[in-house]
């Protein structure tokens, strides 16, 4: 436990150092002699926020800080393994019916893995079976592609239902 605290750390730690790490949801502190963290709160998740009509730049940006956010992770080495709605975090207000977002960010980095370039991680399905990749579901070879494949399921299904920018 204590070694998965340390790593942990020093994940957030390498985080930290990128220009997008504002668009990742990083612990703002934490306790070491119980090996927890403490994470600021967001109001919603890009899977409940979905269902409010948008108005299409808002909607563009939503995804573009939801991209910057994996920019961050994929720029340190680092493959989420598990991008989905629910893992997409934001802040949000409405007055007067308009709806202004002030934060989005990509969240649930705790199972996130390095993965050095020109290398792979195989022999384990990653994720939740809904937005996996197809080499994620066959325990195949996963990098940060399989993140930018499980992005795009979300965007796909964001279209479906009427949301995405396109």
């Amino acid at each position: 436990m204590e070694k998965d605290f340390e790593s942990f750390k020093n994940r957030v730690s390498d985080v930290r150092q990128s220009r997008f790490a504002p668009y990742v949801r990083l612990p703002s502190d934490s306790i070491p002699d119980k090996s927890m963290f403490v994470y600021p709160y967001r109001s919603d998740d890009l899977l409940s926020f979905a269902t409010k009509t948008l108005p299409l730049s808002l909607r563009k940006r939503i995804l573009r800080d939801s991209l910057r956010g994996i920019v961050a992770l994929h720029e340190k080495g680092i493959v989420h393994t598990d991008i989905k709605p629910n893992n997409i975090m934001l802040d949000w207000t409405e007055e007067d019916g308009n709806i202004a977002v002030q934060n989005v960010q990509i969240a649930d980095i705790e199972d996130a893995i390095y993965v050095p370039d020109r290398c792979d991680v195989t022999g384990r399905q990653f994720g939740n079976w809904m937005w996996r990749s197809p080499e994620a579901h066959a325990s195949g070879h996963c990098n940060k592609p399989t993140d930018i494949y499980s992005f795009a399921i979300v965007v796909s299904a964001l279209r479906r239902a009427g949301i995405a920018p396109y």
